[in-house]
C-alpha cells in the first residue's frame, strides 16, 4: 500500500502514521523543507507545488491533505488530480475548518474583535484568490471529480474550555491554544501585504483577540468538515450479443421420372435422388440432376457349389467305465465343551443382609439401624438427629436459638448484653495503652538499666 500526505508540513503525522502501518510506503510532499532527516524507512519526504501537474510515477492508495485553506487557489483542479493519481478502489479524505465562529446562546457578541478579525481576514484571503472558507464545498468538488461513496462528517469544537464536557473542555484547551500562538503568522503576510495596515495594527488587534479566546463568557465553537471518498472501479466490458445464425437460401426440388424417397443418411450416402447434409444449426437436402442412377450396393458373391459350412468343434465323451472322483468330504467340527452355568441374578430381597444396598429397597424397609436422619421426619428423629432448623424456633433451646429466630421486640436490650467495661473503669492489667488519654500515660523510666 503506498501513500500520500499533502502539505505533510512538519511531517509529524507522517511518522506517527508510518509507525503505525510499517507495510505501507508513506510520501509526503509540502513547499517547505520543515521536516526531520531521521524518520522511518517507510517514509519519503519531498519539495513540491501541489498547484503543478503531478508527475508521480505509480498510483496511489489513499491520499490525505489536512488545513490547507488558504493555500491553494483552484481546489476543483488539486482534487480532480489527486482522482486522477488515485488507483481503482483508492480513497481521498480532507480535513478543514470553517473560519466562522458559531454560536447557539448568543453570549458571542458580533461586534467583538475576533468577528472582526474573522471578517477581515476571509475577505483578505478571497481578494487574494486563496480562500478559506471552502469547507462546505468539499463535498461538492468531490462529486464533480467523479467520487463515490462519499461521507462527509461535520465537528463542532469549541474555542476555549467554557463546555462542561471533560473532552469537549480539552478539546476546546486546544483550539485556543493553537489559535493564540498562530494568530500571528496567520495575519501578519494578509493584513500588511493585502490589507495595507502597519505592523502594529496587526499585533494590536491580535491582543485583543487573544483577550476574546480567554473569555469563558464567550460561548463560541468552530466546525470541523471531514470529507471522503472512492475511487471507483472500472465498469466490466460487456462482449457483444452474439450474431443470429444465417439462414441457407431455400432450393427448389427437382423431381425426374423414376420414383422420389427422402433420405435420412449423412452426406455421400445415397437414397432416391437426393442426399442429406447435416449440420449444427440446419438439416437440408441437396438433390441430384435429373436422369441420375444410384450404383447397385456390392453384394458378397455366393458360395460355391457343394460348399458344406465346418462343424462346431464337440466335446468328445468321457471313456467307458470312468468315474468321477469323490469330493473332499469334510470333517465335522467337535461339539463344544460344556461351559458353566451362567450366574443367576438374584432378587434384592432375596440377597443377604450384607448385600443390600440402601437404593434396593425403600425407607420403610430398612432396618432400625440404617435409616439416615432426611429419612425420617423432624418429629420421628432422635435428639441428636434433630437439628435446628427441623423445629420451630420457640421450640429450640436457648443455645439453638439464633438471632434470626427472634423478633426485634423479644430480643435483648443493648443494657442486657454484657459489653467490656470502659477503660477507666478496667483493671490495671487490661489497660491498654491506647485506651489511657496521652496525658495519662506515665513517662519513660530511662534510669532503669
Amino acid at each position: 500500500m503506498e501513500d500520500v500526505i499533502l502539505g505533510t508540513g512538519t511531517g509529524i503525522w507522517a511518522i506517527d502514521f508510518a509507525d503505525e502501518f510499517p507495510e505501507a510506503r508513506i510520501r509526503g510532499v509540502d513547499l517547505s523543507p520543515t521536516q526531520p532527516e531521521w524518520v522511518p524507512e517507510n517514509v519519503l519526504f519531498e519539495i513540491d507545488d501541489l498547484e503543478q501537474t503531478w508527475n508521480f510515477t505509480s498510483p496511489f492508495d489513499y491520499i490525505h491533505m489536512r488545513m490547507m485553506l488558504g493555500s491553494i487557489a483552484n481546489w476543483p483542479k488539486l482534487i480532480k488530480q489527486a482522482y486522477e493519481n488515485l488507483a481503482p478502489g483508492g480513497w481521498l479524505e480532507s480535513q478543514e475548518v470553517l473560519t466562522h465562529a458559531y454560536c447557539d446562546d448568543g453570549t458571542l457578541p458580533p461586534d467583538c474583535n475576533w468577528k472582526k478579525w474573522e471578517k477581515l481576514y476571509v475577505d483578505a484571503a478571497r481578494s487574494f484568490g486563496r480562500p478559506i472558507d471552502i469547507a462546505m464545498e468539499l463535498k461538492g468538488w468531490y462529486e464533480e471529480a467523479g467520487f463515490v461513496d462519499i461521507v462527509e462528517d461535520v465537528v463542532k469544537c469549541p474555542l476555549g474550555n467554557w463546555p462542561a464536557d471533560r473532552g469537549q473542555k480539552e478539546n476546546g484547551r486546544y483550539l485556543r491554544t493553537s489559535l493564540s500562538e498562530g494568530l500571528q503568522a496567520l495575519s501578519l503576510a494578509v493584513f500588511t501585504r493585502v490589507l495595507n495596515w502597519k505592523p502594529d495594527e496587526v499585533e494590536a488587534l491580535i491582543a485583543l483577540c487573544r483577550n476574546d479566546l480567554i473569555n469563558r463568557s464567550y460561548h463560541g465553537y468552530f466546525k470541523f468538515y471531514f470529507v471522503r471518498g472512492r475511487k471507483p472501479f472500472p465498469k466490466p466490458i460487456q462482449a457483444p450479443p452474439p450474431a443470429a445464425p444465417s439462414q441457407a437460401p431455400t432450393q427448389t426440388p427437382r423431381y425426374d421420372d423414376f420414383d422420389f424417397r427422402s433420405s435420412t443418411s449423412t452426406l455421400g450416402s445415397t437414397s432416391g435422388s437426393g442426399s442429406t447434409v447435416t449440420t449444427s444449426d440446419r438439416i437440408f437436402t441437396e438433390y441430384q440432376p435429373m436422369g441420375f442412377q444410384p450404383p447397385n450396393p456390392v453384394a458378397a458373391p455366393p458360395p460355391p457349389m457343394g460348399f458344406q459350412p465346418p462343424n462346431p468343434v464337440a466335446v468328445p465323451p468321457p471313456p467307458m467305465g470312468f468315474q468321477p472322483p469323490n469330493p473332499v468330504a469334510v470333517p465335522p467340527l467337535p461339539p463344544p465343551p460344556p461351559s458353566a452355568p451362567a450366574p443367576s441374578i438374584v432378587a434384592p430381597m432375596n440377597e443377604p443382609y450384607m448385600e443390600r444396598r440402601s437404593m434396593d429397597f425403600t425407607a420403610v424397609e430398612r432396618q432400625p439401624a440404617e435409616p439416615r436422619p432426611m429419612d425420617l421426619a423432624p418429629t420421628d428423629r432422635t435428639l441428636t438427629e434433630r437439628r435446628s432448623m427441623d423445629y420451630s424456633p420457640m421450640d429450640r433451646t436457648p443455645v439453638e436459638r439464633r438471632s434470626m429466630d427472634l423478633a426485634p421486640t423479644d430480643r435483648p436490650s443493648i443494657e442486657q448484653l454484657p459489653v467490656n467495661p470502659p477503660p477507666a473503669q478496667r483493671p490495671p492489667a487490661e489497660r491498654r495503652s491506647m485506651d489511657i488519654p496521652p496525658f495519662d500515660r506515665r513517662p519513660f523510666d530511662f534510669s532503669r538499666p
